[in-house]
């Protein structure tokens, strides 16, 4: 996905400012704003384009790099943007902040779109783990959940990895799950950085009305006697360990 947004937006955001510039152009021109028609203000559109295409690359490498940051990025890259232009337009104030609002809004579409094509493919991933409401999903280490026995105060859901099986069993309890919407669902994880990253890629903030929470290793032994540290055998015992988990 990040390869897909730091290729489509620089080429939005370039043509953006080039219609918008050359739009521009075309009202002053009208307005006796400049002496020729390839020249606005003084400054070349080449000029103005390489110079906005270059700010534009390092947003989108920014991006690249702290995804988390667009909006933070997009602030930043339109004040760099507008202490470059400001000078350059020979001390009048109204024809800088055209510029600048056309580079602003250019990056404030890069945040945008950013945004948007990231909930796509949320969506995408989202659409490939979930299941049709009468669908029975699949039970990959054929573990027995009865909904009827599920305890009022939650179920415990423990996985070695974000891996295929591991979505998998995350479907299945939901699925199992669906008669209690407000049930909590608590999801065990070694490295919360790495159960945040799989909760937003999926976009599973709650299943139902439940809230899912993460538990780390010391909460986890903390209800269970004698746990098992063997993360890789998590399919096996996940039904003795809700059992507990609930009873305690």
């Amino acid at each position: 996905m990040k390869y897909k947004i730091n290729i489509l937006l620089p080429i939005i955001q370039v043509f953006f400012f080039i219609f918008s510039y050359e739009l521009i152009n075309i009202v002053a021109h009208k307005m006796d704003w400049v002496t020729s028609r390839g020249v606005a203000w003084g400054v070349s559109m080449e000029y103005y384009c390489f110079i906005y295409l270059l700010f534009v690359l390092i947003s989108n490498a920014l991006i690249y790099f702290f995804p988390g940051k667009t909006l933070l990025i997009a602030i930043a890259s339109i004040v760099a943007f507008s202490i470059w232009v400001a000078p350059t337009l020979n001390g009048y104030p109204y024809r800088s902040a055209i510029v600048i609002i056309i580079g602003a809004l250019g990056f404030l579409i890069n945040y945008i779109a950013y945004q948007i094509i990231k909930r796509r493919e949320s969506l995408k991933h989202q659409n490939g783990i979930e299941n049709t409401p009468h669908e029975m999903p699949a039970n990959p280490a054929n573990i027995i959940y009865e909904p009827s026995t599920i305890p009022a105060n939650g179920v415990i859901f423990l996985l070695a990895n974000w891996s295929g099986p591991a979505i998998a069993h995350f479907q299945y309890i939901k699925f199992l799950l669906a008669p209690y919407p407000n049930l909590p669902l608590y999801v065990y994880d070694i490295d919360k950085e790495n159960f945040l990253r799989f909760m937003e890629k999926y976009n599973i903030l709650s299943h139902g009305n439940g809230e899912v929470f993460w538990l780390y290793k010391g909460e986890i032994q903390s209800r269970i006697q004698n746990y098992d540290k063997d993360r890789k055998h998590a399919p096996e015992y996940m039904k003795t360990l809700c059992e507990k988990f609930n009873q305690g």
